[in-house]
């Protein structure tokens, strides 16, 4: 009896494990990460230019990952600023992290350019510059050849004649080609008027004086030498201006160099040949050495290391030379513009313009010593 119990309950048990495992629920299957693929737009551009990067999953459709520079993340449009070789990779929760993609940056070299070659003074030019055919103008600054300040926008202008030229320079990019401007005289016949700090006033009386001494008897031009070693000799411009409720009648005096070939010296300096006289003129070589306005208002004292750079030209100055006479009858076509740049002075900043055409007269002043 007890062996037919111990079979029953031995075939009972086997029956119950056969049906567990029949009801057992699958298992699911665990999640496996599929990796991203990085792709850029181009793979070599210059700075200031944009690559757009595009992230996929393993099915070829685009996911939106993180795309990092080293531990940087950008945008996936991205311009470079800077030139180099860059490595991108993308990552994204989920996703086994990305191929490398490699971007070349080079620096480009920038492209000036002027709205005209040649104008007369007075007039403007505008620069732009550009990156390619994108338009960088103003990112950049634009110099003028042997000034060390950048020009403060992207127009330019002077009153003075003669050849300029500009580069384009900016972070990044290789300087632009130098471009060249021509600015010609503006042929207009000067006027008779002084302009100080944009007040104009009327001319009453301008004249020239040459310093001249005596030397054996005689009297000639006396004679300074350059910081070049070239040899000159002086003279002085001497305006009076109407009175009016501005300024009252007083006096700017102006004195210059101007460069004379035909005086000869020996090796020890002293003059053997004081020439022949040098008028000023627009082939002459015009050292400006003193400024000088008494005006009230309007006081300028600038001399020597001082002064600032001017616009002095001397369209026309024409004498009688009559040596054994202390003056001289003629006519003079003479502009100045001149800015006081001083430091820490009263007259810092302050402007001096006049245009004088009409009859005038030299006069010798003798200063023997």
């Amino acid at each position: 009896m007890k062996k037919l119990v111990y079979l029953f309950l031995l075939l009972f048990t086997i029956m119950s494990c056969s049906n567990d495992d029949n009801n057992t629920k699958e298992v699911t299957k665990r999640k496996v990460e599929t990796k991203l693929q990085l792709t850029a737009s181009k793979a070599s551009i210059f700075v200031g230019e944009e690559v757009v990067f595009t992230t996929k999953n393993d099915k070829g459709e685009a996911v939106n990952a993180e795309v990092l520079i080293g531990g940087a993340t950008i945008t996936p449009t991205y311009t470079f600023t800077k030139a180099g070789t860059y490595v991108m990779r993308a990552i994204l929760k989920g996703y086994e992290q990305s191929n490398e993609v490699t971007v070349k940056v080079e620096m480009s070299t920038l492209s000036l350019r002027i709205s005209q070659p040649k104008i007369t003074a007075g007039e403007k030019v505008i620069f732009e510059v550009f990156n390619g055919e994108k338009n960088v103008t103003k990112d950049v600054k634009i110099y003028q050849e042997g000034v060390e300040t950048a020009l403060k926008s992207n127009e330019f202008t002077t009153k003075k004649d003669g050849d300029y030229t500009f580069i384009a320079k900016a972070e990044g990019y290789n300087d632009s080609k130098p471009v060249s401007l021509t600015v010609l005289e503006d042929p207009a016949p000067y006027g008779n008027f002084i302009i100080l700090n944009g007040d104009k006033f009327e001319i009453d009386r301008f004249n020239l004086e040459l310093n001249v001494i005596t030397v054996n008897g005689k009297l000639v031009p006396e004679v300074f030498k350059t910081a070049q070693g070239e040899l000159a000799n002086q003279y002085s411009l001497i305006i009076s201006n109407k009175a009016n409720d501005k300024a009252k009648k007083s006096y700017i005096f102006i004195d210059f160099w101007v460069v004379n070939p035909s005086i000869k010296a020996g090796s020890d300096g002293k003059i053997t040949d004081y020439g022949t006289r040098v008028l000023p003129s627009t082939k002459a070589k015009v050292i400006l050495r003193y400024v000088y306005s008494s005006i009230v208002g309007y006081e300028i004292s600038d001399m020597f290391s001082n002064l600032n750079e001017t616009d002095f030209k001397f369209r026309n100055a024409t004498f009688s030379d009559v040596l054994d006479k202390k003056q001289y009858n003629g006519k003079a076509e003479i502009m100045f513009n001149y800015k006081s740049d001083v430091k820490n002075a009263k007259n810092t900043g302050k402007t001096l313009e006049f245009q004088f055409n009409a009859d005038t007269y030299l006069k010798e002043n003798v200063n023997d010593k």
